[in-house]
Order: C-alpha cells, then structure tokens, then sequence
C-alpha cells in the first residue's frame, strides 16, 4: 500500500502520513495505522464549533407545505456535507468518541439523501414530470419499430427511382445503407 491510497483511507493529508511514518507509523496496513493513530496521537482541541456543532437529524418529509422534494433534496445534501465535514473534523481532531457518533449521523445522513433522492424521483414520475425507463421503452418502440420497417423496404422500393438503368446497383448501396442504420440504431436500443 503506498503512501497515497493510506492518506485517502485514513482522510489525512499526504504529508501527515509522511510526519507520522517518521515516528513509528506502520504505512504497510490501514488497521495497524488506525491503531498507532490512536495509541500514539494526542487528540487535539476540536475546531471550534463545527465538530461540537449539533447535526440536524436527517429528515427526508417536507418540513413545510409548501416545501418541494428539490428543497428537501437540497437540505437532505447540505444535512450530508455537514455530517461530512464534522466527521473529517473528528478525525483530525483525534477525538474516538465523537467519531463514532459522527459515523452514525453520517451514515444516516447519507440514507436520508438517497431516499430523498428516491421520493424525488418518484414523486416526478407521478406528476408526469419524469417517466419510468420502461415507459420510454414502450414509447420508443412504438415509434421505431414501424420506422424501422420502413427504412428495411427502402432498398426493395425506391431502388428503381434511384438508379433506373442498374436498379440492382443501387438496391446493393440501399441495402448496405439501411443495415448500417439499423445496426446503430439497435446499439441505442440497447442502451436503454
């Protein structure tokens, strides 16, 4: 493990890592780091305000009546960038304790946003805002596939309006064409 991928696992700058290894650190493990961390670092003074600072509790309902799911959305984020910030804060600190109470808030922060994220979703799928990805299927479908159909009869039918003199020639160029279009189309297909 090098120096960097520690650093990003223990949320520590780079040159910390360095400081700490020329003082006994192992660098080799993320857990005998964690644990030399603990048994070795004095925490320090928490920041004032931001790691003693009260999270507000994850709430994914609207606050207000006239609250949107996108405020909602936007507070359950801002709840989950200040939970974050807190627990990075914990950690320079060296503080165990209120780490692990900043895990947990975290943690529920985090579910709080990906369940509004959700309700969003569904909310403007019901409004007729967003549609569900099998709907636009089914409506593509409905679209492409008498489209595509048409494109296919091409070669057969406009071949001689085309080239009248080497109908045959041109039904080979239409066809080349309309397989092209149709491979490219499907690859979109696909992707839905």
């Amino acid at each position: 493990m090098n120096k960097t991928h520690l650093a990003k696992a223990l949320g520590l700058p780079k040159q910390r890592i360095t400081e700490y290894e020329k003082r006994g650190m192992p660098v080799d493990d993320v857990g005998r780091a964690e644990h030399w961390l603990r048994a070795n670092i004095t925490p320090r003074a928490p920041r004032k305000g931001v790691t003693q600072a009260r999270l507000p509790p994850p709430d994914v309902t609207p606050q207000a009546e006239n609250e949107t799911w996108e405020a909602v959305l936007i507070r359950c984020r801002r709840t989950e960038r200040i939970a974050g910030e807190a627990l990075q804060n914990a950690f320079d600190a060296g503080d165990v304790a209120l780490l692990d109470r900043l895990q947990t808030s975290h943690s529920k922060a985090v579910t709080a946003r990906a369940d509004a994220e959700r309700l969003a979703s569904a909310v403007r799928v019901s409004t007729g805002e967003m549609m569900h990805r099998t709907n636009v299927r089914k409506i593509i479908n409905e679209i492409m596939i008498p489209l595509r159909e048409e494109v296919r009869a091409l070669p057969i039918t406009e071949r001689a309006r085309c080239n009248p003199d080497h109908p045959h020639i041109a039904g080979e160029a239409l066809t080349a064409w309309v397989n092209r279009l149709c491979l490219r189309i499907s690859t979109l297909e696909t992707k839905l």
